[in-house]
């Protein structure tokens, strides 16, 4: 028997006289018992509506708080999605304070090398601030947003934000990038 895409094949019992069965793959159904065929019938089919009619849809549930989760990422991810102030002030963190141990392991046994280290790192501040005022872009994405560097073999890509954090590269590759510019 079908009913409402679940299926029963009732048994007979000679001792008994009576059709017995379960709906297939539905546990939660009881044993189906019945002195006629007729009977048999009428009650798998009250028994399926029950089931059906009652049982809390899990998979929709599931489904539709999965949905709403998404959703809920993806609308915290596009509000907090850094700009390009947030890139630009990741980016220069990450140098500053690369030129400030480079100029200052460099300079530091020098005589007055404090001061010329701290007039260093200013100049290199001014500058890297003005390179990437001239030279970087930052192209939104709605949930994450990437920071390119226009360099002269075209755009880089230095830093990616997401969640209201930017990434960038870290020092050693800073100072690799920097080796291969202006070399040492």
């Amino acid at each position: 028997m079908k009913y409402r895409n679940l299926y029963c094949s009732p048994k007979y019992s000679d001792g008994d006289k009576t059709y017995y069965g379960s709906v297939e793959g539905v546990p939660e159904i009881s044993l189906i018992e019945a002195g006629s065929l007729e009977d048999f019938e009428r009650l798998f089919k009250q028994a399926v509506d029950d089931y059906l009619d009652n049982k809390p849809s899990h998979k929709r549930l599931g489904g539709v708080i999965g949905i709403l989760a998404v959703l809920l990422v993806a609308g915290i991810a596009v509000v907090t999605c850094p700009g390009k102030q947030a890139h630009k002030d990741a980016i220069l963190a990450v140098i500053n304070e690369t030129l400030n141990e480079g100029l200052k392991s460099t300079l530091e046994d020098e005589e007055g090398g404090a001061a010329l280290a701290l007039w260093g790192a200013t100049v290199g501040t001014s500058m890297t601030g003005w390179l990437l005022n001239e030279n970087f872009s930052v192209e939104n994405r709605f949930v994450y947003s990437v920071g390119k560097f226009n360099a002269g073999d075209g755009p880089r890509r230095v830093s990616v934000g997401l969640f209201g954090h930017v990434f960038t590269f870290s020092k050693t590759d800073l100072e690799r990038e920097l080796e291969k510019t202006f070399g040492e």
